[in-house]
């Protein structure tokens, strides 16, 4: 991320990185449910990182959309 005098923007390589990080979360967390003997442990985990960062990722995609709209003023 680009830190300036007033605005935090990230990098259009940090976005690609978490969205695929939120991608392979995803794929992990559905390969653990089932093809684990124990199922909940793992998959549990990689579902909860999953969630979080594609929050994270929804976070900054909304963070980038109001700083654009507020630079068009």
């Amino acid at each position: 991320m680009r830190i300036s005098s007033d605005h935090l923007v990230p990098s259009r390589r940090s976005v690609v990185a978490v969205a695929l990080m939120v991608a392979a979360l995803f794929v992990i967390a559905n390969l653990t449910a089932k093809n684990s003997s124990h199922p909940g442990t793992v998959s549990n985990i990689a579902f909860v990182a999953f969630v979080l960062c594609a929050l994270l990722l929804v976070g900054i995609g909304a963070g980038a959309l109001i700083q654009s709209r507020r630079r068009s003023r």
